[in-house]
């Protein structure tokens, strides 16, 4: 399976980005890794399953593709539930019945192995629902990256890579000595770094208990507004922003990167690829992208005083 980049630039491989620092020594190779994953590949949820996790092919009899520096994995996760409200009307009307025939309302311990038993019953007929998450290694940069702009997303998949590895990746979080906010901070009020510039969206948060909010979006945010904002003590939640000539993107306090989107750079460079070559265009899109957003986060750890690799 190959998913394509469209070399106009309409559309990125990879949305989003949780970048982790890999904190021991970690010899990947490509043999051991295949056979790892492939001994975890997914299979749908069971009957009575609520949720399963494996990793899919990233391409025709391969779960982890080595492209450049990178490898690249694919996990897939499969999650059933059953919808509350018809789990309610069915517990009240079995509870109702029970009541009507025995004279007792239930106790606590018969409504919860009632509700257990309910859930055995509908968990079958619930409806899944499929998602899944380009994961990449990339061994210049010591990183793990998750193509996701969620927490707890990003720790499924990696609680479930380290389980699939036997234990053998440790990683640690980004930490820099200014936190993004106060980053992103500087560079609205025009410290922007050489390779970035700031764009047209953002929002300013308040730390005041109720946290007033505001929103630009397709606005020039070196206007005296945003100062005034600024001075009053908000500091930005998000900041859109570009990188070189590379990539667009959205930066969160939280040191995530969401709606990445490649400029003229990369789309140059994907104009030259054979279009009839899928496994080429596959591979060349992803390796452009991964390299950059190593070299944004680079970029970004340096301009906050952090450590990279």
């Amino acid at each position: 399976m190959y998913i394509i980049n469209i070399p106009n630039g309409a559309t990125s491989m990879i949305k989003n980005t949780i970048s982790l620092l890999i904190a021991n020594t970690f010899d990947a190779k490509l043999p051991q890794l295949e056979e790892l994953l492939s001994g975890e590949a997914f299979t749908p949820c069971l009957p009575e399953q609520q949720v399963k996790f494996g990793w899919g092919q990233v391409a025709s009899e391969q779960f982890v593709k080595k492209v450049g520096s990178h490898f690249l994995m694919r996990f897939v996760s499969e999650k059933k539930s059953v919808p509350s409200g018809a789990l309610k009307a069915a517990m009240a009307d079995a509870a109702k019945l029970h009541e009507e025939e025995n004279g007792v309302a239930m106790t606590k311990g018969e409504l919860k192995r009632l509700k257990e038993n309910l859930m055995a019953v509908m968990l079958p007929r619930a409806f899944p629902k499929r998602t899944e998450m380009f994961v990449w290694i990339d061994t210049k940069n010591n990183t793990v990256n998750f193509d996701t702009s969620g927490n707890p997303k990003m720790e499924e998949a990696l609680s479930f890579l380290q389980k699939t590895l036997k234990g053998e990746l440790e990683v640690t979080r980004i930490s820099t000595d200014t936190s993004p906010a106060m980053a992103m901070t500087g560079w609205l009020l025009g410290e922007t770094p050489t390779d970035l510039a700031v764009d047209d969206q953002c929002e300013l948060v308040s730390p005041s208990e109720n946290k007033p909010t505001i929103k630009y979006v397709r606005h020039d945010l070196s206007g005296q507004d945003v100062l005034d904002h600024i001075k009053q003590g908000k500091v930005p939640a998000n900041l859109a922003m570009t990188f070189k000539d590379c990539l667009s993107f959205v930066l969160t306090d939280k040191m995530i990167i969401k709606g990445i989107a490649p400029l003229d750079f990369v789309n140059k460079e994907m104009e030259e690829v054979d279009q009839e070559d899928k496994e080429l265009i596959f591979d060349t899109s992803f390796m452009l992208m991964a390299d950059q957003i190593g070299n944004l986060t680079n970029c970004l750890i340096s301009n906050m005083a952090g450590d990279t690799a």
